[in-house]
């Protein structure tokens, strides 16, 4: 009989897959997609074949503690979240960058229409306001 532990990662591997099949169907990305199908997999794997990350184990020189193979799996997957979120922080501050050019590139170009149009006078003056 399998334990708990085991059993919520079957569950929750089965999710991640579902979700990504569904994903795959809809409008999700091809990157998004294939991060969960890998991490259902391998949550799918490793819960039904525990002995998978015994060599993850020996590699990281743990393999005679206890919950050894719990805590290579737990290792491996707070890397590979770690690496994540800062994949996502440097998507963010180039997405966040690419606005505030948008902007500034709007804001010239209505005032070289206001301009053409003779509305404005001799001075301009542009006020910047934190997150505004």
């Amino acid at each position: 009989m399998p334990s708990l532990l085991r059993l919520a990662g079957l569950a929750i591997g089965l999710l991640l897959v579902l979700a990504a099949v569904r994903g795959a169907r809809g409008q999700a990305s091809r990157g998004s997609v294939i991060l969960e199908l890998a991490g259902g997999v391998a949550l799918l794997a490793v819960s039904a074949f525990p002995e998978l990350a015994l060599p993850l184990a020996d590699f990281l020189g743990f393999r005679d503690e206890p919950f050894a193979r719990l805590v290579a799996v737990l290792i491996v997957a707070t890397a590979g979240l770690f690496a994540l979120v800062l994949v996502a922080i440097g998507k963010a501050d180039r997405a966040h960058q690419r606005v505030g050019r948008l902007i500034r590139a709007l804001s010239a170009a209505q005032v070289e229409h206001d301009q053409a149009r003779g509305r404005l006078g001799g001075v301009l003056v542009a006020i910047p306001a934190y997150n505004e």
